[in-house]
Parts: structure tokens; sequence; C-alpha cells
């Protein structure tokens, strides 16, 4: 259907997503060369063709994308262009963003309210941080354990983290990288050293919590991430990468290591 949807400008879909090429098979001609622009608005407009023809009511297309509050202009853009298609039928587009740092200003709070305007409804819902029963829940669920074993951790990981969700995967990524949290085959079941992870962590240490889990990142990341840290709150992706090449960290490293002799 997508190669029947899209006939000769399959090729653009493949190139861009070349696993999509299992799908469709090898019937697609390689995309003639065009310019910069021309060839966005060639992708969205194949992109669309595509999104049209799976998105069916027996089938319809869920769309999830985490961390919108980063999202570069372009990518912004092609969601604008899917959500107000008024062609596609059956997409739901779930987004999720930190409401803290997006404000009218934001390029996001900008797309949204241009979304708005052209009459797409927009649910908006506020996810808090969850209350103890439901961490006691989630951790019961993820390590099989009955809820009153799991309950004396509980009141510690929420004690640590106060619900949020990503410092409490993080904490319990934490107790399993120390061996505080472990599956052990003698019981065939996970065991917990709860009294351990008391003495080891004082309450709200989402730093250092979250120190160790750098820690233990390759040693090019850990000084590509320092790097990063003197460019500011975003860089750009080709900063990125250079910070990345091996050569220049270490060149950077002699550098700072001669200023200091």
């Amino acid at each position: 259907a997508i190669l029947e949807a899209t006939g000769d400008c399959c090729g653009v879909l493949t190139d861009f997503f070349p696993s999509l090429g299992q799908i469709v098979g090898s019937h697609c001609v390689i995309p003639a060369q065009i310019g910069p622009k021309e060839a966005q608005h060639r992708f969205e407009y194949v992109f669309r063709l595509m999104v049209r023809t799976i998105a069916k009511l027996s089938k319809p297309v869920v769309f999830f994308l985490d961390d919108l509050q980063w999202a570069d202009a372009y990518s912004l853009h092609l969601i604008t262009t899917l959500v107000t298609d008024k062609a596609i039928q059956n997409l739901t587009f779930i987004g999720c963003f930190r409401d803290d740092e997006v404000d009218d200003t934001h390029p996001l709070g900008s797309t949204l309210y241009e979304i708005r305007t052209r009459s797409v409804a927009i649910t908006k819902i506020k996810v808090n941080n969850i209350i103890k029963e439901d961490i006691n829940a989630l951790i019961s669920d993820t390590f099989h354990l009955s809820d009153s074993f799991t309950a004396s951790l509980t009141d510690i990981v929420h004690q640590k983290t106060n619900g949020n969700i990503f410092c409490i995967l993080q904490f319990l990524q934490s107790l399993c990288d120390g061996g505080l949290l472990q599956w052990s085959s003698v019981s065939n079941s996970w065991e917990v050293k709860n009294s351990s992870i008391e003495a080891e962590f004082s309450p709200h240490d989402k730093v250092r919590i979250l120190a160790r889990r750098i820690l233990h990142l390759p040693e090019k990341t850990q000084y590509a991430l320092k790097l990063m840290s003197c460019v500011g709150a975003s860089c750009l992706e080709s900063t990125l990468m250079l910070f990345l090449d091996e050569n220049i960290a270490i060149n950077v490293k002699k550098e700072r290591d001669d200023q200091y002799r």
C-alpha cells in the first residue's frame, strides 16, 4: 500500500528510513538530487502520503515523542504538517515535554499555538510525581515481588526521590549497579539490602545518583560532557560531534594540562 501511494517517490522514504525497504521491497527508485528546500518539501509530502496510507480505522497509528522541549525547528514543523493534515485520519500524536521549560515564546509553545489556531484539538495532561502506593506497585510489578515485601523499599525510594519518576528509575538502576538490589540464583528471586540502601544514600540525593550514572559512561563520553558544560544549556550537533572526536578531545586535554604545568 505504501509503494502504491508514494509511487516513484518511495525512494525518498527508504533513503531516510532504510529499514522500510524490508517492507516495500527493493523496487524504490533512488530520489533525484534537488536543492535542500525542495528536498525538504518533497520529504514532507511523501511522508504525509505514507501516514495517510497506513493510518486506518482498523489499524490506527500512534506517534510518541519525548522531550519535545529540545526539538529542533524542522522537527516541530514536520509535527505540525502531520497533525494539521486533514487528509490524515486515525492518527494520534503524543508528545511529552517539561512544562517548566516551555512558555509562549519557546519554539514548542509557538508550535502548539499554531496547531490550536488551525482547529486541531489538543488535550493537555499534566503528569505529577507519583504517590507511594503507585511506587510500590511499580517496584512490585517490575521485580515480581509481593506488595508487602517491597513496602519497606518503597518507603526508602519515596523518601529519596519524592515520587519523581525519572529519579525513581535512576535510583533503582543505581541500586542494581551497586549490588544493593540484585538477583539471587540461590533463592531464585530479587534480594534487597534495605539497611545498606539507607546508609548509602542521603535523602533527595538526586545529583549524586546522576553523577554515579555519568561515571559509568565511557571516558570519552564523560570528557565530551565536560566540554559541553562549557558551552551552555545547549549546543549544535556539529559541536557535539567535535567533542566526541577522540583526536580533538586529546588535543584539548593536552592544551589544558600544559597550562597547569
